[in-house]
């Protein structure tokens, strides 16, 4: 009888020890998950987010009302018609070999003027070195597909579930400057989610494009016009391509991110590192024996915003998408207390309108999405641009049919 009693006692004991480490797992998950959500209202907190709850930037309709604008006058200033997209201006000497472009009178450099990738019906030599505009013919035919494209193209959407991707407009800006500033960097972010895959697409900041309420111009002058809203709007009336939302980053994270994660290791080819190096007249891009060159906080900001090459901004696209993919490698890499370090340098350079529950949504698939596949693109797409001078302004003419298709069936495949 007492052995059975002892047997029952001891069952007891374990039902009891069993029922305690089930409370104690249940408690620590508990103030795990509390511990993480006020780590994550934290961080959310650092950023700065814009309520554009009321905004609804991809409504065709509400962007058709202002189909009319490219039409309306805006009196010249250099801040349209040069500053802004950065390119060769009036009277800025253009050359073809890597590394010899001049510097404008605003300090930046105008990139070479070979035209590798286009069509062919502008070359080189098209691009007048006083400034002269293109053939009328030729700006005429630019100006007319784009009123084409504003109004009445609307066989671009296909067979594609729109719903299972999500778009985010990266923008690098220099915000230090009065108004908007200049967007250096305009990128895409597409997710996937049917398809398992993001697609980061630059936007060539020269590309010559219809802006609401302005003259046609420079796409990247649409955000010194009128900021994100402004160039998400650009984008859909001219490429069709609805944008959910928009992070802007201060240009200046570039460097600020590298120097906390102790740089970056990005290929590069040889051909970029003698450009870079004969630009700045040093010697600081030096390529390993694997091809491999370590950036640092100082060499970072010349790798993404340089244009010294011969073909120009199409380099400096491709060198933006290559520090971004480096530096999503580097933080796989790093300790919590690195990346703690390096998310309170970041997000509070960064403005969105990302409400705290998308970003919430983001976060908590983001070791999902660290496995799906990572593809380039490029817009304008090979083929389909060429180099124009219109009023003065260096910029990239497009075919829109084939661009717009390109995104459809690069995002939405």
């Amino acid at each position: 009888m007492l052995k059975r009693g002892t047997e029952k006692g001891k069952g007891n004991g374990l039902i009891r020890v069993l029922l305690t480490a089930i409370i104690v797992i249940a408690i620590l998950l508990i103030v795990s998950l509390v511990a993480y959500n006020l780590a994550l209202d934290y961080y959310i907190g650092l950023m700065n987010i814009q309520d554009d709850s009321d905004d609804d930037y991809s409504l065709y309709e509400e962007i058709i009302e202002d189909v009319t604008a490219p039409e309306i006058s805006v009196p010249d200033s250099s801040a349209e018609e040069s500053d802004i997209g950065g390119g060769s201006q009036s009277g800025v000497q253009e050359s073809n070999g890597i590394g010899d472009a001049e510097e404008s009178a605003s300090g930046e450099v105008s990139p070479g003027g070979s035209s590798g990738g286009g069509s062919g019906a502008i070359s080189a030599d098209d691009k007048d070195a006083s400034g002269a505009d293109s053939d009328p013919d030729i700006i005429n035919r630019a100006d007319e597909d784009i009123d084409y494209i504003f109004i009445d193209y609307t066989d671009y959407a296909g067979d594609y579930d729109l719903d299972a991707v999500t778009n985010i407009l990266l923008i690098g800006a220099d915000l230090h400057e009065s108004g908007y500033g200049r967007a250096d960097t305009i990128m895409l972010l597409s997710i996937n989610t049917e398809n398992r895959t993001i697609v980061l697409t630059s936007f060539m900041r020269d590309t010559y494009v219809g802006i609401s309420g302005y003259r046609n111009n420079r796409i990247n002058a649409s955000y010194a016009f009128g900021g994100p809203k402004l160039l998400i709007k650009t984008i859909y009336n001219n490429f069709k391509l609805d944008i959910d939302y928009y992070a802007v980053v201060d240009i200046d994270a570039f460097s600020d991110v590298v120097n906390v994660i102790g740089g970056v290791d990005v290929q590069v080819s040889q051909e970029i590192c003698d450009a870079l190096n004969k630009r700045f007249e040093c010697e600081l891009y030096v390529r390993d024996e694997n091809g491999n060159v370590h950036l640092t906080a100082g060499t970072a900001i010349g790798f993404v915003q340089q244009r010294c090459y011969s073909n120009g901004d199409f380099t400096r696209t491709l060198n933006q998408r290559l520090f971004m993919s480096a530096c999503v490698n580097k933080l796989k890499t790093m300790s919590i207390f690195d990346i703690n370090t390096a998310l309170n340098v970041l997000l509070p350079q960064i403005t969105t309108n990302m409400s705290t529950s998308m970003i919430k949504a983001l976060v908590n698939k983001a070791a999902v999405y660290m496995n799906y596949s990572v593809e380039s693109a490029r817009i304008p797409c090979d083929g389909s641009w060429n180099y124009a001078t219109i009023r003065g302004m260096s910029v990239i003419t497009v075919d829109f049919r084939k661009n717009i298709n390109y995104l459809y069936e690069t995002i939405y495949k």
